[in-house]
């Protein structure tokens, strides 16, 4: 309890800087969404202006613009999902790899503290993080959609947060993984973020290339798309087992690599 409570209160500037930015984000793109509705065919006009491969990565075919769920599927979605990923994976992998990068684990294993308290701990604390910063830019979402959407689906907009959320923990469990083989401060910032990035990536790839579509199978994003959300009310059963099977390899992943390697303190 005592690595948990200070854990949370080491990282609460990071948490903080990364939950405020993302939730005035959401705030933003959606209180511009009235003024953008009522030009309809403005809107139209200016997707017409845009490369096909932009309209394929935005799902602008199938989403409208002057849609509330499709405003915030195109323009806010897939940055909070990206950035927030990238804030849960960078939040996970500098909890466990700063104890070795600082020679402070050491100090930790001469408590009567196991190999898997420490691990347990740690873990619970990202969990605790990420679902607060998920919480709170959901709320301050939702009171954006209350003021200046009004009548819309609960459902839909539960899982547009929700969406995010399940991502964040995927990003989160494989930089928690990342760490147990990356000790060096520095290096897992940047493993972490390449991680989080270089999957978004092939997202995009995946989109854009017929040949390459097969890559879209590697990237979580891919599993939580928001226009899918939008189209269908709900999320792909196997998308979400797939996913779940991810969480469970790499924390178990985690477990197992951690408790055989030889600690350097």
């Amino acid at each position: 309890m005592n690595i948990i409570k200070h854990e949370i209160k080491s990282s609460r500037k990071t948490f903080l800087v990364w939950t405020i930015a993302l939730s005035l984000y959401n705030i933003l793109i959606m209180s511009i969404y009235p003024s953008m509705a009522k030009e309809e065919a403005a809107m139209e006009e200016l997707l017409s202006l845009f490369p096909e491969s932009m309209i394929k990565i935005f799902h602008l075919d199938k989403l409208s613009m002057t849609d509330p769920f499709g405003f915030y599927a195109t323009e806010a979605y897939s940055m909070y999902i990206l950035f927030g990923s990238m804030f849960a994976a960078l939040i996970a992998s500098n909890l466990l790899a700063k104890e070795e990068n600082d020679r402070t684990i050491e100090f930790l294993l001469s408590k009567p503290i196991t190999r898997n308290q420490i691990l347990t701990s740690k873990l619970i604390s990202y969990l605790v993080m990420v679902t607060m910063f998920n919480l709170i830019v959901s709320l301050a979402t939702f009171t954006t959609f209350e003021i200046v959407v009004g009548e819309y689906s609960k459902e839909i907009f539960l899982l547009l947060m929700l969406g995010p959320y399940l991502a964040h923990i995927t990003f989160a469990n494989l930089g928690f993984l990342l760490s147990a083989f990356v000790t060096r401060r520095k290096s897992i910032y940047s493993a972490s973020l390449g991680l989080v990035i270089g999957l978004y990536v092939v997202g995009i790839i995946a989109a854009l290339s017929d040949t390459f579509s097969f890559l879209e199978y590697l990237s979580p994003f891919r599993y939580l798309e928001a226009v899918d959300i939008v189209i269908n009310g709900t999320f792909d059963t196997t998308n979400l087992l797939i996913l779940l099977i991810v969480n469970i390899l790499a924390i178990s992943l985690t477990y197992v690599v951690y408790n055989r390697k030889d600690i350097s303190a």
